[in-house]
């Protein structure tokens, strides 16, 4: 902690609002703090070089201060007109050599949790890169942008909406649609959330839109989001209108439909309308008929037509109760033997199993019942 204490001591002392005040003043103490600032630096550098070869240790909260003071000093000292050109040429030299520890320092904060100090030294490296003295490299290396990025998520993490919305909303507007880094998806989806924290729901939705506009291929995503947010609030029916507006403008053949159409389908079997729901999985069926979500979704709408028919029928299974049962295993073995395919996580198998026991049990296929049941147990 002593040398967080130094770097605030030396990155708020009025040494440097001072100097840049008045002009012909002694800047010997703030040339001094910023020469103390890299001296610590240098030497925890080294002792971190010689860490993996040596039993030397180092410091390394200690090494990141001392160049955000270094750094933040530096700036100040050549903003007084004090030094000379090659004091001067000095000082720039060592900040390019050394810029990207910055944006390494705002990592090592992140991983501490300590996300202001995180965001500060993410800011101080993303106003080097785009000052005059930043050489060519440093203000054309991608790492700028991935520290933008860092900043929002560090902003995320503490209360000032604003400062948070501000920086997503800037690196989302600088950031390219793909990029190996990050998924921009989740930077939509991030400031949709900000919004939501602040209680703006419109711009809530309007964020995830503005999502679906940009990256037409993560439109599901985003529509699963805003759907979501709607039955949170106890809204089906506002629900249902989005999805209903979202199908009439999407082409059958596309995924998208698939999955529009899918959480329709879903959000009427919600609302215990099992005939609509039949219908419209059947008709996403009729497009996609090797899509998992609607083969399921259908399966389990007959599963669950067939338990509220057999409770009103005082548990008794008719035939036509019956033929639901069966309607529903079909579909959910052919799920199932799709999840094996593509070897689904044990959560997707355990989910079919549970309905398939239950089905099984109910038609009295004892056999059938037995081997889910054992699959179902397996750890």
């Amino acid at each position: 902690m002593k040398s967080k204490l130094l770097l605030y001591i030396f990155l708020f002392s009025p040494i440097a609002a001072y100097s840049q005040a008045v002009g012909n003043i002694d800047c010997t103490p703030l040339k001094s703090a910023v020469d103390t600032a890299y001296k610590i630096f240098e030497e925890e550098q080294q002792n971190s070089s010689l860490v993996d070869t040596t039993q030397e240790k180092y410091d390394e909260e200690k090494k990141f201060t001392s160049l955000g003071t270094f750094f933040q000093n530096g700036k100040a000292l050549i903003n007084t007109g004090c030094l000379t050109s090659l004091e001067q040429d000095d000082i720039i030299e060592k900040m390019n050599k050394y810029a990207t520890e910055l944006s390494a320092g705002g990592v090592y904060f992140f991983n501490e949790k300590d996300y202001e100090t995180a965001l500060m030294f993410f800011g101080v490296y993303d106003d080097f890169c785009k000052s005059k003295i930043a050489t060519k490299k440093n203000r054309k290396n991608e790492l700028v942008l991935l520290t933008e990025y860092y900043a929002a998520v560090a902003s995320i993490y503490t209360d000032n909406r604003q400062r948070t919305i501000s920086l997503l909303e800037n690196v989302i507007r600088s950031s390219p649609k793909k990029n190996k880094s990050y998924e921009l998806k989740d930077l939509y989806y991030f400031l949709a959330d900000e919004y939501k924290k602040t209680g703006d729901k419109d711009k809530f939705v309007e964020a995830m839109e503005k999502g679906m506009n940009r990256l037409p291929k993560e439109k599901p995503f985003f529509m699963a989001f805003v759907v979501n947010h709607y039955m949170a609030e106890g809204n089906s029916q506002k629900a249902i209108e989005y999805v209903d507006k979202l199908l009439k403008k999407t082409p059958k053949q596309s995924e998208s439909y698939a999955a529009y159409i899918n959480m329709r389908a879903n959000l009427s079997a919600h609302q215990r309308d099992y005939k609509l729901a039949e219908d419209l999985y059947k008709k996403g069926l009729k497009e996609h008929p090797d899509n998992e979500q609607l083969t399921e979704g259908l399966g389990v709408a007959y599963a669950l037509q067939a338990q509220d028919l057999k409770e009103a029928n005082n548990d008794e299974v008719s035939p036509e109760i019956a033929q639901y049962y069966k309607n529903g295993a079909e579909l959910l073995e052919k799920y199932r033997a799709m999840l094996t395919a593509r070897n689904a996580p044990d959560t997707d198998h355990k989910r079919v199993l549970s309905y398939l026991r239950n089905i099984y049990y109910n038609l009295g296929m004892y056999k059938e019942f037995d081997t889910i049941d054992r699959l179902y147990y397996e750890d």
